[in-house]
């Protein structure tokens, strides 16, 4: 019947729930971001930051707040830049042919990565991790970053010059993670059709990618020297190429799928 026996008025059929996030996009961003996290990129910097930070004669106290401000400025520049992609691809989501395109140039990208990063995983096996990967910043963005790192432990205000630095040299190495962040980002916008799941998705995705650099400024402020850290890092390189050419091979099946 389509109304109440006194005359009320027929109740409207409930509306679509809200998706949950799916747990293949939970899963994918969870081992991209850690990988990330791994990445020499990333992880070679806060290594060489706390070098130049104990080289100086900082505390251990310091190091943890020089630390915690430049991590702080990691997560909010990454994260505002994968916002800023993610909104500017789904605004291409209602232009098919260029968004087509894109993920065509994206998957491409993506397989040469794996590629390059499986390459690396054996040289890094051969060599102890000493030898010239190919998946790397240029050299020139190196010493650029080693420069502003300097400038920071250096400072009269290593707290305030930290979190610059960790702004710029963000921006700077997203060129080499954002191999993996931007393919990803643009998975979401095609798997995850929302903005607010996409934004949690990415902020889950900001929070698991410091915790590999966390844990570094956690042993040292426990005692363990940044050298031991580093060449600790050096050894397992060909492992974390490895895994990283994994990421990226799942990431081009993602987006195989979404074509």
């Amino acid at each position: 019947r389509s109304g109440s026996a006194g005359g009320g008025a027929t109740l409207p059929p409930p509306g679509p729930a809200v998706a949950p996030v799916n747990r293949t996009s939970l899963g994918m961003v969870s081992a991209a971001a850690l990988a990330d996290g791994v990445n020499p990129c990333a992880f070679a910097t806060i290594i060489l930051f706390v070098s130049m930070l104990i080289s100086l004669g900082r505390s251990r106290h310091d190091i943890g707040w020089i630390g915690l401000s430049f991590l702080t400025a990691t997560f909010l520049t990454y994260l505002a830049i994968g916002l800023a992609f993610f909104k500017v691809m789904a605004l291409l989501r209602d232009l098919q042919g260029v968004l087509l395109a894109v993920r065509y140039v994206a998957l491409a990208m993506v397989v040469v990565a794996a590629v390059l990063s499986l390459s690396d995983a054996i040289l890094a096996l051969r060599t102890g991790g000493r030898g010239q990967m190919l998946l790397v910043l240029p050299k020139v963005l190196k010493d650029r970053v080693r420069r502003w790192l300097s400038g920071a432990a250096r400072g009269p205000s290593p707290i305030l010059a930290s979190f610059g630095a960790g702004t710029v040299v963000t921006l700077v190495e997203s060129a080499c993670t954002g191999q993996v962040y931007f393919p990803l980002i643009l998975s979401l916008v095609q798997g995850e059709g929302t903005v607010g799941r996409g934004v949690l998705l990415l902020l889950w995705y900001n929070l698991l990618f410091l915790v590999p650099i966390l844990v570094v400024l956690l042993l040292v402020m426990f005692g363990m020297s940044a050298e031991r850290i580093g060449a600790l890092a050096r050894r397992s390189v060909w492992a974390t190429k490895l895994m990283l050419a994994g990421i990226f091979f799942a990431l081009a099946w993602w987006l195989a799928r979404q074509l």
